[in-house]
């Protein structure tokens, strides 16, 4: 508990700071465009991958993926 919740960018930057990566090096995914998306990107994270498992948010102007089996994986 960091006391903060999404969508307030500081719960990102708290992420950020403990994982000792930019905004721009992050990479995030999350299942909730309002709460997920608008705060990554509002804490300046670009590497926003929307989970679309349903195919709900198709009216949406974002990078959608199925699972995060779709995202890349550094050790490939």
């Amino acid at each position: 508990m960091v006391g903060v919740a999404t969508p307030a960018p500081r719960i990102f930057h708290i992420a950020l700071e403990r994982l000792r990566v930019t905004p721009e090096e992050a990479l995030f995914a999350g299942d909730l465009y309002t709460v997920d998306m608008v705060g990554a990107k509002a804490a300046g994270i670009r590497g926003c991958k929307l989970i679309d498992v349903m195919g709900h948010y198709s009216w949406v102007d974002h990078v959608r993926i199925r699972g995060i089996h779709q995202l890349p994986h550094p050790h490939r």
